[in-house]
């Protein structure tokens, strides 16, 4: 058995959450599969309700915050201060919001998105109009699946990392794979997480940040009324596909009248 060690009274607990990705995903599949083989043992420690995070430890992890919590944590569970294997850190009652399938905006290196008025409009980029008496006023228009990820997908995240540290050659190959965590974190997306969504049918992050902090500032933009009406969020890829079909129609109409308010496409 792969796994070394886990908090005994939430065992079944985390079985189930395995189970349940086994059986929606061929990559959960994959993965426990990889896992399962005696040259990848990894730790499991289940938090608490109210610690809303997800983590993946190894002894290279030693200065931030959340690994300074994660190794008092292990301490704590094992009795051990050097952690041999990579651990879990997971909690079962935890889902998290996210948002997905986004078009129309910036998508800076840090993961979070830039206001769209920080560029041009280009040709295709549709937008809202607002006429005043002062001028108009173009604002791009935002199109974004909301969805909730799943604590046993969130599980799968983590158990991603865990293949990722194996196949990089264990301690020696993760040590200079933590020099871009960004590259990490996109690998884990596109070769885990994105391929889980997608057999289940939830939209897709083309960032791990793509959570309710990496959009602050955009829906902080957004919220006044010249500008909400043009932040289009759908709580599923089909029902945005049809709003962006709606929203195209309308704007032809709209293009027989140029100051007109409404939606328009470059």
């Amino acid at each position: 058995m792969s796994m070394k060690r886990l908090n005994g009274e939430h065992s079944n607990i985390y079985e189930a959450s395995i189970e349940t990705g086994v059986g929606k995903s061929e990559t959960c599949k994959k993965i426990m599969e990889y896992l399962k083989k005696e040259s990848c043992p990894f730790d499991v420690i289940l938090l608490n309700e109210n610690e809303k995070y997800g983590q993946m430890l190894t002894e290279l992890d030693q200065s931030s915050p959340d690994a300074q919590t994660g190794r008092k944590k292990f301490k704590n569970m094992f009795g051990e201060d050097k952690i041999q294997y990579p651990v879990v850190l997971w909690n079962p009652y935890y889902k998290f919001d996210y948002f997905g399938d986004v078009e129309g905006v910036i998508i800076n290196p840090s993961g979070d998105v830039s206001v769209p008025q920080e560029r041009a409009l280009k040709p295709g980029d549709m937008y809202l109009q607002h006429v005043t008496n002062f001028g108009t006023t173009k604002v791009p228009v935002v199109l974004m699946t909301e969805a909730t990820m799943p604590s046993w997908l969130v599980l799968f995240h983590e158990l991603g990392h865990v293949v990722q540290y194996y196949e990089s050659g264990g301690e020696a190959g993760w040590g200079q794979r933590l020099t871009n965590v960004d590259a990490i974190e996109a690998e884990n997306l596109k070769l885990h997480e994105n391929p889980i969504c997608r057999h289940v049918q939830l939209p897709i992050r083309a960032h791990y940040k793509h959570m309710s902090f990496g959009f602050a500032g955009l829906i902080q933009t957004y919220s006044s009324n010249m500008k909400k009406q043009a932040l289009i969020k759908e709580p599923n890829a089909q029902a945005l596909a049809a709003k962006k079909r709606q929203l195209v129609e309308e704007a032809k109409k709209n293009a027989k009248t140029p100051k007109a308010p409404g939606f328009f496409i470059k």
